[in-house]
């Protein structure tokens, strides 16, 4: 039998409603100010925020979460096909 770990995705807000925000905030990189802003969508963290975020959290909030803006865009763009000469 083998040991499967399924994570089911999560908000920020979700997230931190079980777990302390200094320590999030020290193991992303980040301040807890900052942690409060993205919280209530005051903000908007980069990408490589979103990439540190997804790994402290371990991948409960994922980058899709954090920033579905992008993640709807780049599902959704079309892939164009080389030219040839």
């Amino acid at each position: 039998m083998s040991n499967l770990l399924i994570v089911i995705p999560m908000t920020l807000d979700e997230y931190l409603k079980n777990h302390d925000i200094d320590e999030l905030a020290a193991k992303s990189g980040t301040s807890k100010w900052y942690l409060y802003q993205l919280r209530r969508h005051h903000r908007k963290p980069g990408l490589k925020l979103c990439e540190r975020l997804e790994k402290a959290t371990d991948g409960k909030v994922t980058i899709a979460d954090l920033r579905p803006d992008w993640y709807g865009a780049l599902q959704t763009m079309p892939i164009q096909a080389s030219e040839s000469p």
